[in-house]
């Protein structure tokens, strides 16, 4: 069981995170599916979580989930990953920097007859919003340094 709950979640991390792909959800979780990590402002639904996702999908297109280290318990599976991606578009509020950028990501998620019920999360957002500050401080500077080279 534990094998199969962890299979599950790395084709989750595939088919819907690394291929952008919001509407796979609808494959893996349960209608009642309940996230107890909603973005701000959304619904704790499999609706709200879609889109939530749709977001970094666009802001960056080249996102994608390294998964590091995997463990199952019960119906319980944890799941640490290293997200990383090149910001094309606005992102928590940060600069669309260009420059890559990288943050770590801790999921819990409950499965239940075959289907994903439940998520929790805790990423580095701090560390996501350091790095685009800094990336819109180098940018800032690169660009007040040309100009005074005109």
């Amino acid at each position: 069981m534990f094998h199969y709950n962890k299979e599950l979640i790395r084709r989750f991390v595939e088919e819907f995170q690394n291929q952008h792909n919001a509407e796979a959800m609808d494959q893996f979780c349960d209608p009642g599916f309940v996230n107890h990590s909603p973005g701000p402002g959304l619904p704790p639904t499999l609706e709200g979580s879609k889109q939530f996702h749709r977001m970094p999908f666009t802001a960056l297109p080249d996102l994608h989930m390294t998964i590091q280290h995997q463990a199952a318990a019960g119906d319980k599976v944890w799941t640490h990953k290293t997200a990383a991606g090149t910001p094309r578009g606005a992102l928590e509020g940060g600069a669309t920097t260009g420059k890559p950028v990288s943050w770590k990501i801790i999921e819990i998620m409950t499965i239940r007859g075959g289907k994903v019920t439940e998520h929790w999360v805790a990423a580095d957002i701090m560390g996501l919003m350091q790095q685009l500050a800094a990336g819109a401080r180098n940018r800032t500077a690169a660009g007040a340094a040309g100009r005074e080279c005109r």
